[in-house]
């Protein structure tokens, strides 16, 4: 048995056996005074039932009681001498079958009886292990006397208690066989929950299938939900270790290239090699460095700076980041075909117009930069509850790697063989706004084309005054 069973089994113990020592107790000292009490209030009732019969129902009264209880009732003249008289009431109650041989109205009964019309006696009868006890009242010149035979209490209350110790014996022992049993069945489940809970310790996410109907299952669902929800977060944060790894190392590796080229330019000019553009270099490459640096305080900032909400048009905000980029599409030679949607204004998100104003120009500048043929596909679509913006771009290659290019610092590798400059942040940018807002993003590949999608929460118009 394990320690909460134990501590069961010696709860149930000592309130059965705190049960029986009351129980001794109570009949030790309260079992005779309640049988003497209880037997003085039946002498009473009879003695008032005889008090309020009338002198000629008195004998027919008297003998209807003397068969219908237990109680032996004579009466006696009270002209006779204190001898005639204890002889004559003795006489009438061996006629009934009571025989005592301790038994005297004293002369100490009469002056009482005299005064107060009623006493109660209890005779003694030794040997024969009994009392008889007597109530005397009087009733015109009679005495009238109501008697009752007691057993010994003293051999009574023993066998009673010892009748009661084997009860209570019989009932501990059903008790502990029933707590064992009891406690298996608790603490069956809370074992399983013990070593589900060291297994969580241990970080080994297990679930434990408990049916109890009662707290514990509720306890084993809310330690497989804790279970769940720990070994998504456990999950997570190795994700989240992996991405700082590997964002350590990507920062790394860009500021590796300026600072070699700085330090080697600088040994150019310490040796006198410098043919005049040694120090531009330097400068261009410091400058380089200072901008990737700014993009990461800036990245870094994202998941801290507050999201001013409002109520804006998201296509009127688009357009305006679409209208600077025509130059860009000019002078790189981009066919942008653009599809209007038709009543835009209808249309309104709770958005930083700011913060996606930024989403807007990084996702046209990684279409820009990225484009295979030259073209750019742009269209809306809406659901009852989504606005969604389709950006479409040339790519030829299929690339393996698709679902890493929201990471920071995560270049194609077709975009590297072209050595198209960037820091790899604009995306990563773009996937933490859109997060910080609820909105959905995804990219697929399709023949020769790559097209990025974010999803927008459009306000009802009923929000929307």
């Amino acid at each position: 048995m394990n320690k909460l069973g134990a501590k069961i089994a010696i709860s149930v113990s000592a309130v059965i056996l705190s049960l029986l020592v009351c129980l001794l107790l109570v009949s030790h000292f309260f079992l005779r005074p309640y049988y003497l009490h209880q037997t003085k209030q039946r002498l009473l009732q009879i003695s008032q039932e005889l008090a309020d019969t009338s002198t000629e129902n008195l004998p027919r009264k008297i003998e209807s009681l003397n068969q219908q209880s237990d109680v032996a009732i004579v009466v006696v003249p009270r002209s006779q001498s204190l001898d005639a008289l204890n002889e004559y009431a003795s006489h009438l109650l061996a006629r009934q079958g009571v025989s005592l041989n301790r038994f005297w109205i004293t002369a100490e009964v009469i002056r009482q009886l005299d005064s107060r019309h009623s006493v109660n006696k209890i005779y003694d009868q030794m040997k024969q292990k009994s009392s008889f006890y007597v109530r005397y009242i009087t009733k015109g010149n009679d005495i009238i006397l109501i008697g009752i035979s007691l057993a010994h209490m003293n051999e009574i209350i023993q066998m009673v208690n010892q009748f009661n110790g084997l009860l209570f014996t019989l009932a501990l022992v059903i008790a502990l066989i029933w707590v064992w049993a009891f406690s298996r069945r608790i603490t069956k489940p809370l074992d399983q929950l013990k070593r589900a809970a060291q297994e969580i310790a241990d970080l080994k996410f297990q679930q434990v299938a408990i049916q109890t109907n009662d707290e514990i299952e509720e306890l084993a669902r809310s330690i497989n939900q804790m279970s769940q929800k720990l070994q998504q977060a456990h999950q997570e944060l190795t994700q989240k270790n992996q991405d700082l790894k590997r964002l350590t190392a990507d920062v790394t590796h860009e500021l590796k290239t300026p600072l070699a080229l700085i330090q080697a330019y600088s040994m150019g000019i310490k040796d006198d090699l410098d043919d005049g553009t040694y120090l531009d270099t330097i400068i261009s490459q410091a400058e380089r460095m200072s901008s990737l640096i700014d993009q990461l305080l800036s990245y870094a900032k994202l998941e801290q700076d507050p999201l001013h909400l409002t109520l804006c048009h998201p296509v009127a905000l688009w357009e305006s980041c679409l209208a600077q980029h025509r130059v860009i599409f000019e002078t790189e030679k981009i066919t942008c075909r653009y599809a209007e949607p038709p009543q835009p204004d209808q249309w309104q998100i709770r958005a930083d117009p700011e913060k996606l104003k930024m989403v807007f120009h990084n996702l046209l500048r990684n279409a820009t930069k990225y484009t295979d043929n030259g073209q750019i596909k742009i269209h809306w679509s809406a659901g009852e509850q989504h606005l969604f913006l389709h950006i479409t771009n040339g790519l030829a290659r299929e690339t393996k790697h698709l679902n890493h290019i929201w990471k920071p610092f995560f270049v194609l590798d077709e975009a590297r063989d072209k050595g198209r400059s960037g820091s790899g942040l604009g995306l990563a940018v773009v996937k933490t706004i859109l997060e910080r807002h609820g909105y959905s993003y995804n990219v697929k590949q399709h023949g020769g084309w790559i097209t990025f999608t974010i999803g927008m929460t459009l306000v009802p118009l009923t929000d929307q005054n």
